[in-house]
């Protein structure tokens, strides 16, 4: 069983912001008061993110999560599901005891996995077919406190862009002002030679942060017929949900794009570590993709093996993987490194781009999140939502 690096996701432009009440926050992302009263030592935890719209909530002293699914934000839940974790081998292994009586809840018993950096992200795997993706979420209840200068990448997206071609953007940089409340997209690259895109995506002004998500009608999705955009914001973090129409079939196209603090990393930052998560093919217009859990370890040089895991509660992986490299550290700016991605025991290679971040959440965590080419067919991109092993 070889890692399958297939079609992933796309990004049009990052956008911003959201998340938020009037707590106190600190620059790592963490909570003095989540305005109920709850203080990190409670060990309750709140996430939100796009899927349409899911919510996560963990109980630490219980044990206990609960997770709600609706089809668009400040929509009624369709799904509401609860039940027992455990943290094994760094993954939160999430058990159902009971859930909503509609078609496609997962039965008691039925286990999904999912990564956590406390006070910062959550990504989970879903338990049903119907989600083939990963849910990325960010910590909710908190707003940015000043300026931010994060690294975004795609982490759901729709099979239609060629990651072959120039002409597509799938990762870039993200500037928000805070005392002008706008947010803009000052670069977006390619996979194919790492080109810059020379048309800038246009600024947003996107109002108060005064909840978890927040929901923007601009000139373009107007003028399309899209849906709103959906933006979250946290300190040192954001997503945005946009929309996009097909040119040739007009079908409906969703993405979510992902983004962490920037900051210049080196490879000790990466060297002798070991980090988890989902890698996630988006597949093509005609066949969906897939979601694996994979381990990613990197030696002393840079060089990495990816591999599929069998089994995370005892680490047993697939006996062939893939080969990471580290070419150029902070390139093409400060926070990625570009680097090429080949099979096992295959001549076939693609580009890779990664964007790192290091002190994240309570425990100050680093993070990682890759996109890269397929070896074997480099039009496909596939994407890896990573964290350090602990």
């Amino acid at each position: 069983m070889t890692l399958r690096l297939t079609l992933s996701l796309v990004a049009l432009s990052l956008l911003t912001l959201s998340s938020c009440d009037a707590s106190e926050t600190s620059s790592d992302g963490t909570s003095s008061d989540d305005g109920n009263g709850d203080t990190p030592d409670s060990g309750e935890r709140s996430y939100s993110g796009p899927g349409s719209y899911w919510t996560a909530d963990f109980d630490e002293r219980n044990g206990t999560f609960q997770i709600e699914v609706a089809e668009s934000v400040g929509a009624d839940p369709s799904m509401v599901v609860a039940g027992t974790y455990e943290d094994i081998n760094g993954w939160k292994v999430l058990t159902v005891v009971e859930a909503s009586d509609v078609e496609g809840a997962p039965a008691p018993g039925v286990q999904a996995l999912g990564v956590e950096v406390p006070g910062f992200a959550f990504l989970l795997r879903p338990m049903d077919e119907a989600h083939n993706s990963v849910i990325p979420m960010l910590i909710a209840g908190e707003c940015p406190e000043g300026n931010e200068t994060l690294n975004w990448m795609i982490a759901q997206g729709f099979a239609s862009k060629d990651a072959s071609d120039t002409a597509f953007d799938f990762f870039g940089t993200y500037r928000y002002d805070y005392d002008a409340n706008s947010a803009e997209v000052p670069t977006r690259y390619a996979l194919h030679e790492y080109a810059l895109q020379a048309e800038a995506a246009p600024p947003l002004y996107p109002g108060a942060c005064d909840g978890s998500v927040i929901q923007i009608e601009t000139a373009y999705t107007i003028e399309a017929d899209l849906p709103p955009v959906n933006l979250w914001m946290v300190p040192g973090g954001a997503m945005v949900e946009t929309w996009y129409r097909h040119w040739e079939t007009g079908v409906l196209e969703k993405q979510t794009l992902f983004g962490m603090p920037a900051a210049p990393i080196a490879l000790d930052d990466v060297t002798d570590r070991t980090f988890i998560g989902m890698h996630f093919s988006a597949g093509t217009m005609e066949q969906p993709g897939d979601v694996m859990e994979i381990t990613v370890t990197f030696d002393g040089d840079g060089v990495a093996r990816a591999a599929i895991l069998n089994d995370v509660t005892t680490g047993e992986t697939a006996a062939a993987g893939a080969v990471l490299t580290v070419d150029e550290m902070n390139t093409p700016s400060a926070g990625f490194f570009t680097g090429g991605i080949s099979a096992d025991g295959a001549s076939l290679t693609g580009n890779l781009a990664c964007a790192v971040a290091a002190g994240l959440g309570d425990d100050g965590q680093s993070m990682m999140t890759c996109v890269g080419q397929n070896p074997g067919d480099n039009r496909e991109a596939f994407t890896m939502m990573l964290v350090e092993q602990r």
